[in-house]
């Protein structure tokens, strides 16, 4: 079966022609199929632009190549992300009947409650799953790097493999099968193994992906 290796940072090319990189992926939750891309153009004013998976015609020679010319990608929705404060908290709040008041000491710093916050998003499907590589890998007992690849068939689209980065100068790649993965979510990937078990994992290759 063919596979696609997705790589965060990898040069994405429409035709033979450079059109970003890829900076994030998306995925539905329950399934953990992939559904977009997120490729990001330009330097100091990046553009997001969400592709379809579909997109993609391979990944070889380490590129990601599309099937769609360069001049196309302006018609493909735009990726943007804010946080927005879900209300605001006040101190001292109101008390309701039955509550103690506490007093401060004078001088003492009034204490800042957190506002929650929730990221806004446009481009992409509000109950869509986003990995990029901040996502971080761990264990049963401890953190062990972060994401760098989704390796995904390039039939249904499926991820079936995943790669981690340790270090930080000269970082080295390791995979483990999705088969290993317990919980997935935007910040965290957690696998079914111990720390001894997630040292015994094969470093990961570069190979030709079509």
């Amino acid at each position: 079966m063919h596979k696609l290796a997705l790589r965060f940072g990898e040069n994405v090319f429409a035709y033979g022609k450079h059109c970003g990189q890829l900076a994030k992926i998306v995925v539905t939750p329950k399934l953990w199929q992939i559904t977009e891309l997120i490729v990001e153009d330009g330097l100091l004013f990046k553009q997001a632009t969400v592709l379809p998976i579909s997109a993609v015609s391979d990944t070889f020679g380490q590129n990601i190549n599309l099937n769609v010319p360069v001049d196309q990608l302006k018609s493909f929705p735009e990726f943007q992300e804010t946080l927005v404060k879900k209300g605001q908290s006040d101190w001292p709040a109101p008390r309701a009947m039955g509550e103690v008041e506490y007093f401060t000491l004078p001088g003492t710093a009034v204490p800042a409650l957190a506002t929650p916050a929730k990221k806004a998003r446009t481009g992409v499907s509000p109950n869509a799953l986003i990995l990029d590589s901040e996502t971080m890998v761990e264990c049963l007992e401890s953190q062990i790097g972060r994401l760098s690849h989704v390796i995904v068939d390039a039939k249904e689209y499926l991820i079936s493999s995943l790669v981690f980065a340790q270090g930080t100068l000269f970082p080295k790649n390791y995979t483990f099968s999705s088969y290993y993965v317990d919980y997935l979510s935007e910040s965290k990937i957690q696998i079914a193994l111990t720390r001894a078990e997630a040292d015994q994992l094969p470093e990961y290759t570069f190979l030709h992906h079509s």
